[in-house]
């Protein structure tokens, strides 16, 4: 059964292979890759750009991240999830490797990025992605086991919406010393990464984690790696050329897993 909702009257979409519509006869074409298009704007060009995906994609590929895939997937696999949704799920790296490595049966993903979008539904024919704000989710309420929030912003009203009473929420963000060894050659002073506090009345924290590995960074990936960051647009050219001179660099990758159960 579907669990997206029009954008436009908040009625049950109901799908298939061409699109997804509602009693209310607002019609929605399912793209060629799969997904659906639910966000309601004139504007283009929303979220991540393509030159962005595109080189994240390229470093992810290379498997730096896989010990926080290892984490994500020992974190969860206890709850014996059949149901997870991907709020700001990005071109679905995450999404997918956990929907994979659990056998999870019913994954969606959302996200404002066009292009990421559009990436992540080539990768998979399993998952449903979906263009869409996650600031207010075209997903019916308490739907989802569990939802996953990786470096988006933290709506927190509308992600407990989507999740059903006593489920679980699992946001990952980076830890206070992530890309430490880059930064320090593209700043003169470095100041630790802060940790956004969580807090809500239905929300019961299971479990925190800090999570790290260290690697050795090759030319390519360090280009890559630089432009999925901020500080690809904050940093000053002459420290980015410092930056991409560099054969190689040791870089710290730390990140913080914050798991919550939803009060029932």
């Amino acid at each position: 059964m579907s669990s997206l909702k029009c954008p436009l009257c908040q009625e049950l979409l109901l799908q298939d292979k061409q699109e997804a519509y509602c009693k209310n006869n607002h019609h929605f074409d399912r793209s060629k890759v799969g997904y659906f298009n639910l966000h309601i704007s004139n504007k283009n060009n929303q979220g991540d750009n393509k030159a962005m995906i595109q080189s994240r994609d390229r470093f992810l590929n290379q498997g730096y991240y896989q010990f926080l895939v290892e984490r994500c997937l020992q974190l969860l696999e206890p709850y014996n999830v059949s149901s997870l949704i991907d709020v700001g799920c990005g071109q679905g790296y995450y999404t997918q490797a956990i929907s994979e490595g659990l056998s999870i049966e019913k994954t969606l993903g959302i996200d404002l990025s066009k292009e990421a979008i559009i990436k992540a539904s080539k990768k998979s024919k399993k998952i449903q992605y979906v263009i869409a704000s996650i600031a207010k989710c075209p997903v019916v309420d308490n739907e989802y086991e569990v939802l996953l929030n990786g470096f988006a912003p933290k709506f927190i009203d509308e992600c407990l919406r989507l999740v059903k009473p006593n489920g679980y929420l699992l946001f990952i963000d980076v830890g206070t010393t992530h890309l430490m060894e880059m930064k320090q050659v593209l700043y003169s002073e470095v100041h630790p990464n802060q940790l956004e506090p969580i807090e809500h009345e239905k929300l019961v924290k299971i479990e925190e984690k800090q999570v790290q590995s260290k690697a050795t960074v090759i030319q390519d990936d360090l280009k890559n790696l630089l432009a999925m960051t901020p500080y690809q647009y904050k940093t000053k050219q002459g420290s980015i050329e410092n930056l991409l001179q560099l054969q190689k660099l040791d870089i710290t990758f730390e990140f913080v897993l914050r798991l919550y159960q939803k009060k029932g």
